[in-house]
């Protein structure tokens, strides 16, 4: 399994931890359809998380 499907399974799960070490740890790439993910997953911690992960790395 790659990293981005690994990213959409923990995100369609709500597995915030797996998805804090995808992005961070390993530079899984994120985009605003990641967010829309977690909404339609019924993961709002998860979509909350994505968009400061987003913010962060754009104004980097």
């Amino acid at each position: 399994m790659t990293r981005a499907e690994q990213l959409k399974t923990s995100i369609e799960e709500g597995h915030l931890d797996d998805v804090e070490w995808l992005v961070e740890g390993n530079n899984a790439p994120i985009g605003w359809e990641h967010v829309q993910l977690a909404i339609d997953s019924q993961q709002p911690a998860v979509a909350e998380q994505l968009k400061t992960y987003i913010k962060l790395h754009s104004n980097a």
